[in-house]
């Protein structure tokens, strides 16, 4: 865990200092958590259980379906503490995810694995809210980076063990290890102290109805602007999805312990992302920051297109992790500054359901192109070809966007 004062050169007060720590505990435990679930539960489905792509599908869109649902779960949040809006989805999560290990079937599995991420996605709105008031502007960048980097490096060599534990004894002990790594994470975050806000306070504006976040889109010409772009890009990021571990599985043919070496040197990327684009955004703005990224993420599908041999996917790893690092970080603090501080949880209402939408849409699209590929026997990199053109047509549509 990495200490404030060697991230940020600076000393934090005694009350930062302490929910810096704790934050970067609960991101350490995290990483026990998603150092699992990211690189195997795709694999796991399409490797061991032979999953359709429809159940891939399935498992994929568990998240965005949970994201369309969150205006209703804003909604609630007006005059309430926040916290348990985050611990009590992630405990219920985490704590479900402990009986995928137990599923026989693929459709058991599949299910499972589409509640608990249903149940973990729900936590967005009040988690933007939690980081607003536990860390200052000034330094949220660096620090949100900071404890980023605590979960990576953490991620980094469980997927390293992970991988070789799978290929020799099976998934389901080391998912259970992680469903209770996660549930410890979720205790933890659960202590950390949160300044209530101007709505607990009686005070701000009256709590976000499902159409108050629609309301936001209309008026908010830049954010809208903002959005429009990301859903194209989004569309084309996030169709590659279920397709991935098809791609791995069944046309690379890599195992566990390859997956594991992919991964480390895709968080390995990762937490070098998060070391230095926090200062990106605390010094040009959070838009810049997100469509840099998006500038590099659109070569690695192309990378994937032209891939013959399993070593063809370590750039594409190192372009993913430096990208998708500045993405977490962009994504959040960009909202933090389109938002006034009393509509943050609608914005991002809006900003989960405008992810839910696509993501939806770009499974049932992903599962339409799988079929449609196979029928023809044409393979998966056509999909990797069509992503890529959505992911730079999506920068092209964000030219315009005020980058404040």
């Amino acid at each position: 865990m990495l200490r404030p004062r060697w991230r940020l050169g600076s000393k934090l007060d005694d009350a930062l200092g302490r929910t810096y720590r704790r934050d970067s505990a609960t991101a350490a435990l995290s990483g026990v958590y998603s150092g699992v679930l990211g690189p195997f539960l795709g694999l796991v489905a399409a490797k061991t259980l032979h999953a359709s792509p429809a159940m891939l599908s399935l498992m994929m869109v568990a998240p965005f379906v949970g994201n369309l649902v969150t205006p209703l779960w804003t909604h609630h949040l007006h005059g309430r503490p926040k916290l348990p809006f985050v611990t009590i989805p992630w405990l219920v999560a985490r704590s479900s995810f402990l009986l995928v290990a137990c599923a026989q079937t693929v459709r058991e599995f599949a299910f499972l694995v589409f509640f608990t991420q249903i149940c973990e996605s729900s936590s967005g709105p009040a988690y933007s809210a939690v980081m607003e008031r536990i860390y200052p502007a000034a330094q949220r960048g660096r620090l949100m980076s900071s404890v980023r980097v605590s979960r990576t490096i953490v991620a980094i060599g469980v997927t390293l063990t992970a991988g070789n534990l799978i290929d020799r004894w099976g998934y389901h002990g080391v998912f259970v290890a992680a469903g209770l790594s996660g549930v410890a994470a979720a205790l933890v975050f659960n202590t950390i102290h949160v300044l209530p806000g101007a709505d607990e306070l009686g005070g701000g504006e009256d709590a976000a109805s499902a159409g108050e976040a629609w309301r936001i889109f209309r008026r908010d010409t830049e954010y809208r602007r903002f959005s429009t772009s990301l859903f194209v890009y989004g569309m084309g990021n996030l169709l590659l999805l279920p397709i991935y571990p098809l791609f791995l599985a069944h046309t690379l043919h890599v195992s566990y312990g390859q997956q594991g070496v992919l991964a480390f040197v895709y968080m390995l990327a990762l937490g070098i992302g998060f070391a230095g684009w926090g200062h990106v955004v605390d010094r040009y703005g959070p838009v810049k920051c997100v469509y840099a990224c998006i500038a590099v993420v659109g070569f690695r599908p192309l990378i994937y297109a032209a891939a013959g041999s399993y070593g063809w996917l370590f750039p594409a790893a190192i372009l993913g992790g430096l990208s998708d690092s500045g993405i977490e970080i962009g994504y959040l603090n960009s909202i933090l500054s389109f938002s006034p501080p009393t509509l943050i949880p609608s914005y991002q209402s809006l900003h989960a359901t405008l992810l839910g939408i696509r993501g939806v849409l770009s499974m049932f699209l992903a599962g339409a192109m799988c079929t449609a590929l196979q029928a023809h026997h044409l393979g998966y990199r056509p999909a990797f070809i069509l992503s890529t053109i959505m992911i730079f047509s999506g920068l092209w549509l964000g030219r315009k966007v005020n980058t404040r």
